[in-house]
Parts: structure tokens; C-alpha cells; sequence
């Protein structure tokens, strides 16, 4: 391989690496910033079918504003926004849910098409003789018919998704995926509206939202490299009007908050901490506790599930301790509303 074309090639590797380094640097600030409330309302559905009026069930809607911010330097990458929501805990069936599923056409209206089909038939007769041949002479007759057939016809354009939408978690939760278009834009806010089915008199529950942004980028002037961001919510949802659950749903955000703040200074100190020598790690390591999972806050606080404090409860400093038994307690008193 001439010497020529391997520095060419390692020239341009140099340059891709470069680019992807410079974008990745740019998502430290993360290519999409999602947002939703820090708890939502839920309204009584008035009945609309003679099983709803006699069941000791209800239907109830939550609309869940969410909110996209693309980093400048992701716009054209960004291809699809997905998001999920289903309930942190006990489950709900799911019925009904908006956005539904839209297409789009860059073309409006139908497409006029027109195939022309043509047919021939005739007859000929040549004769030749030789050139010396006193009775040389050549005649030739030839007679046809030619008949074209035209047919005219309308046909729809090709269709694009825009939204598709549909249940998820065995009908107990909603997925909405929307994707970029040259008639919408991806980034902006938008209102994911469910309607579950839940029991007379429920008052407070706790949903979860994932949202997901897939993308791709061009990888040494032709490869596409795929990539996704992502971030999950858990959104407290209380019954409209009932102000004991508006309460408990006010706690359980700001002590959401608190633990997440006390997470952060956590891991703050953590990493300005110096590392130990070697003679000092083999003295104290039997002494110090052992560090914390890199996502325990989150998957305390996202999974619902108390063992997450239960099992790390030794290796957690006071401050962080306090705050994640405050939001466990929040999250018990929204929970035993319902």
C-alpha cells in the first residue's frame, strides 16, 4: 500500500476523531435538555360509557407538558424523539392517549399518472432478382395498423410517520415517538396527554417519564455513527382539587430535590478528594466505607423501590442519609393516598 495513501487515511481518521471529540466536548452540555413539571394534576373524566357509571372504576387524564432544547450543534443530527410514560409503581390501565399516530406528505393532493400501451400489426413482401437477370426488378407492398391505448389515474403520494404513538408495559403505559420532518420541528414543547382507568376515590400515584433523543452523525465522511440521549423524570400526580394530595406532592418534589443536591455534593467531594498512597489505602481501607454505586440517588429515586437505602445505608455519609430517608417518607405518604 503506497505510504501516500496510509498518511491520507490516518489524516483523515485524525480529523473524524477530531470532530467527534469537538461534538462530544459540545454535549457535556447533552445534545437535547429535556424538562417536565415537577408534579402534574389529574382530572375526573366525566363518564362516557353506561360501565364507567355502574363500575367502581373511573377514568382520569394526566397531560404531561414536555419540553426539548437542541444543542445548536445537534439540530440536523437529531432524528427521533421518544417518550415514555407508565406509573413508578402500582399500574393503571391505559384508555386512551394523545398524540395518536399522524403521517405527512411532502406532496398534497393526489398524483396524476398516465401509461400510454401501443399495438402494431402489418404485412410486407420484397422481391429481388439478380442483377443480370433481363427480369430484374424488386416490389415491395407493406399495410398495418397501429392502435394506442391511454389510461389516466390518480394515486395518493407516499406517506412519512410524524408521530407514532401506542401502549406500552401491557397496556399500563403510553409510548409517543415523534420524528423530524420538514413540516415540523423536533425541538419546542408538546403535551403527552393519558387517560387511565383507576379506582373511585384514588387521590396520588407517581408516573415516570424516559425520554429518549436518537440521532446520527457522519463518521469519516460516510459512516454513520448512531447515538442517543436520554433522561428520566418521576412525575408525582395527584387528583385535581384534592389539596391534601397537592401537599403531598409539593413534599415529594422538594424532598426529591433536597436528595438530589445532597447527591451532587456527594459526589463533589468525592472526586476533589486526594487518592490514598498505597501504605495509607492498605491501613484504611478496612475502616472507610465503600463508595456508593455511581447511580444510587437515581435509582432510588426513579425505581421506587426502598432497598436502594435499605442496602447502602451503612455507607452513606449523615447528610445524604437524612435526605434520602426524607424522600422515601415523602414518596410512602403519596404512595398510601391511594
Amino acid at each position: 500500500m503506497p505510504m501516500h495513501f496510509i498518511a491520507l487515511f490516518f489524516l483523515s481518521f485524525a480529523l473524524s476523531a477530531l470532530h467527534c471529540s469537538a461534538f462530544a466536548q459540545a454535549a457535556t452540555d447533552p445534545p437535547v435538555k429535556f424538562d417536565v413539571p415537577v408534579f402534574v394534576a389529574a382530572n375526573e373524566v366525566p363518564a362516557e360509557a353506561a360501565q364507567y357509571e355502574a363500575s367502581a372504576d373511573q377514568l382520569m387524564q394526566v397531560v404531561i407538558p414536555v419540553s426539548s432544547e437542541i444543542h445548536p450543534q445537534a439540530k440536523q443530527t437529531i432524528n427521533t424523539f421518544r417518550f415514555d410514560v407508565f406509573w413508578n409503581q402500582a399500574a393503571f390501565p391505559v384508555q386512551d392517549y394523545s398524540p395518536r399516530t399522524q403521517t405527512f406528505s411532502s406532496i398534497q393532493g393526489e398524483i396524476a399518472t398516465e401509461t400510454v400501451q401501443e399495438t402494431k400489426s402489418g404485412l410486407g413482401l420484397n422481391l429481388n432478382a439478380d442483377l443480370q437477370s433481363f427480369v430484374s426488378g424488386e416490389a415491395s407492398a407493406e399495410t398495418g395498423t397501429s392502435d394506442s391505448v391511454k389510461r389516466n389515474f390518480k394515486r395518493l403520494p407516499d406517506q412519512s410517520i410524524l408521530v407514532a404513538s401506542g401502549s406500552s408495559h401491557r397496556g399500563t403505559g403510553v409510548f409517543f415517538r415523534f420524528h423530524r420532518s420538514s413540516q415540523t420541528s423536533l425541538e419546542g414543547g408538546r403535551e403527552l396527554m393519558v387517560r387511565f382507568q383507576v379506582p373511585r376515590g384514588w387521590r396520588a400515584g407517581v408516573l415516570r417519564v424516559n425520554c429518549f433523543a436518537v440521532g446520527t452523525t457522519a463518521f469519516m465522511g460516510g459512516w454513520e455513527n448512531p447515538y442517543e440521549a436520554s433522561r428520566t423524570f418521576v412525575v408525582p400526580v395527584y387528583r385535581g382539587g384534592d389539596q391534601r394530595a397537592k401537599a403531598a406532592a409539593v413534599r415529594f418534589a422538594e424532598a426529591e430535590q433536597r436528595l438530589r443536591l445532597a447527591w451532587r455534593s456527594y459526589q463533589a467531594a468525592r472526586s476533589k478528594s486526594k487518592p490514598l498512597s498505597f501504605s495509607t489505602f492498605l491501613v484504611s481501607t478496612s475502616s472507610s466505607p465503600r463508595k456508593l454505586p455511581s447511580q444510587w440517588a437515581h435509582f432510588l429515586i426513579q425505581t421506587g423501590n426502598d432497598d436502594y437505602l435499605e442496602q447502602y445505608r451503612n455507607r452513606l455519609p449523615a447528610d445524604l442519609e437524612d435526605a434520602a430517608e426524607s424522600f422515601v417518607a415523602a414518596r410512602e405518604t403519596l404512595y398510601e393516598l391511594h
